[in-house]
C-alpha cells in the first residue's frame, strides 16, 4: 500500500513540475529549466495558496525573460553565414584602413593600435590574430569555439566557416586577400575572397 502511495506522489510531482520546467525551457533554454522549477519549489513552501504561487512565479519568470532577452535573442537572431563572413572580413579591411591612417597621422601602427583589432569581432564565431604584432597592416581571422549561454555549452565553429588572412604591404600599397577553402562560405575559387 506505501508503494502504491509513493507512487502516486511522484505522478503528482511530475505532472506538477513537468509543465513548469517546459515553460522555463522554452525562453532561456536549460538555465530555465533549473531555474524555473527552483523557484516554484521554493514559492510552494513560501506561499501556501496555489493561486499565490502561480501568479508569483509567473512575474518571476517574466522578470527573468525580459532580463535575460540579450541572451535568447542572440541566439535567435543569428544572420546567415554569408552576412557573418562579410562582416568579419569587411571588421578586417577597417582594420586595416585604421593603420592606413595611423600612419599617414605619424602614429604607431601596432597590431593593437587599430580599434577593429582590439576590440572582439563582430560574431563570435571567429576571432582575430596578428600576424605581426607590430604591424596592424596584417590579420588573420579564423573560426573560434565559443560557449553559448543559451545552451549551455561551448559550440565548435560552423563547418561552412574558414580563415580569413589580410596583408598589405604599407610601402607599394599591395593588398593580398587570402582564405582557406573555397568550398566554405566567404571565399572565392582560388581561396581568395
Amino acid at each position: 500500500m506505501i508503494k502504491r502511495e509513493n507512487q502516486m506522489i511522484i505522478k503528482k510531482r511530475i505532472n506538477e513540475y513537468l509543465p513548469i520546467a517546459f515553460i522555463g525551457f522554452i525562453p532561456i533554454g536549460v538555465l530555465g529549466l533549473i531555474f524555473s522549477t527552483t523557484v516554484y519549489f521554493f514559492l510552494k513552501k513560501v506561499f501556501k495558496k496555489k493561486k499565490f504561487v502561480y501568479r508569483a512565479w509567473f512575474f518571476i519568470g517574466l522578470l527573468t525573460f525580459i532580463l535575460s532577452s540579450p541572451i535568447y535573442l542572440e541566439w535567435l537572431g543569428r544572420p546567415n553565414p554569408s552576412a557573418q563572413a562579410s562582416a568579419i572580413k569587411n571588421q578586417m579591411v577597417n582594420g586595416v584602413k585604421e593603420c592606413i591612417i595611423r600612419a599617414n597621422e605619424g602614429k604607431t601602427t601596432n597590431f593593437l593600435d587599430s580599434s577593429s583589432f582590439r576590440q572582439k569581432p563582430i560574431y563570435k564565431w571567429y576571432s582575430f590574430k596578428a600576424i605581426n604584432s607590430s604591424s596592424c597592416y596584417s590579420v588573420y581571422s579564423y573560426p573560434s569555439k565559443f560557449f553559448d549561454w543559451y545552451l549551455l555549452r561551448v559550440e565548435k565553429p560552423a563547418f561552412y566557416f574558414t580563415w580569413f588572412r589580410l596583408d598589405m604591404d604599407p610601402i607599394t600599397g599591395e593588398v593580398t586577400k587570402t582564405c582557406g577553402d573555397s568550398t566554405k562560405v566567404g571565399c572565392r575559387e582560388g581561396n581568395t575572397w
